[in-house]
């Protein structure tokens, strides 16, 4: 049986780029997930790492009323760093040590995917494919099947 709403978990890249309309980033997708959230199509599970990780002192008022108002949203879900998140973080650091060749994963990185992984989340939007990014852990069997790719709407649009 499928979900009624799709649900995605953004890394601070797409945040970011989301916020300071970065060029050459896919903004149009990012753009469409935000029109599926606005019109309650789909929900949005927000780490409490990103919080850490985007600095207020590098946004204008614009942007931080722009994250505050979105975040603040009902279908969007603030999601706290449990025990349970944070040991799947560090399985998930384990595994990437394990793997030939040895890939060492950033804390919070692994923290934003244990959360997107417990909260069961259907994709993990990132646009980090830097050496040990998300994008380039798709695959590991500590991820229990979850999508990371760069953002795109379930609907495709």
């Amino acid at each position: 049986m499928s979900k009624a709403k799709a649900v995605y978990c953004w890394d601070t890249t797409v945040f970011l780029a989301w916020l300071n309309e970065e060029r050459g980033a896919p903004l149009a997708d990012i753009e469409a997930v935000v029109r599926e959230i606005d019109s309650n199509q789909a929900v949005l599970v927000v780490p409490v790492t990103i919080a850490s990780e985007i600095l207020d002192s590098k946004l204008s008022a614009a942007q931080k009323a722009k994250l505050s108002a979105f975040l603040h949203r009902s279908n969007v879900i603030n999601a706290d760093t449990t025990l349970n998140i944070a040991r799947k973080a560090r399985e998930i650091r384990e595994a990437g040590l394990a793997m030939k060749p040895e890939r060492k994963i950033k804390t919070p990185d692994a923290t934003i995917i244990a959360t997107a992984v417990i909260y069961g989340c259907d994709a993990l939007h990132s646009l980090d494919d830097r050496g040990n990014g998300p994008l380039r852990l798709a695959g590991l069997p500590e991820l229990r099947g979850l999508k990371i790719c760069k953002p795109i709407s379930s609907a495709g649009t």
